[in-house]
């Protein structure tokens, strides 16, 4: 009895054109998934230095109204401003810009800040940064115009 060629050979192309997909794409999504999963660890890491630099902030204030932050702490500001600029929308970095004038004396260059304002500011800067540093879908990157992995959710669906 005679085994059919057809039986032999397409099970061996199945399997010669299955390891061959696999070779070449299994890199590449690696890859693709990678640059999302650093993006996030970079978003998380400056979200991180913002929030340290605002609790520094209020600590200190709270402790001394007159309290007027170091060049040390101006220096590490503007590397964390910058570093916003970069790996954010710009949704989220028009909110943080809201914190930046409020850090000096009086909470404000008007000098009229509150405490509570100012947490108020913080709180929804901090919160748009976030949005953006955890997972979102394809569709609400490509709708802000990101591409990197992540961006701010759409208006009116952040949760309260």
């Amino acid at each position: 009895m005679e085994v059919p060629t057809s039986s032999i050979i397409t099970p061996a192309l199945i399997g010669i054109v299955s390891t061959l997909i696999t070779l070449v794409l299994t890199p590449r999504l690696h890859h693709h998934f990678w640059g999302y999963q650093r993006m996030s660890e970079l978003r998380l890491g400056v979200f991180k230095q913002v929030n340290d630099l605002a609790a520094e902030f209020l600590n200190n204030y709270l402790n001394d109204q007159e309290y007027r932050p170091s060049d040390d702490f101006f220096r590490v500001m503007l590397v964390a401003t910058a570093n916003v600029k970069i790996l954010f929308s710009q949704r989220a970095v028009d909110r943080f810009k809201q914190v930046e004038p409020m850090i000096g004396p009086n909470l404000g260059p008007t000098g009229r800040g509150s405490v509570d304002a100012f947490v108020e500011t913080l709180d929804a800067a901090l919160r748009a940064l976030y949005s953006e540093a955890v997972a979102a879908t394809l569709f609400q990157r490509k709708q802000c115009g990101l591409r990197g992995p992540v961006c701010a959710a759409p208006a009116g669906s952040a949760r309260k």
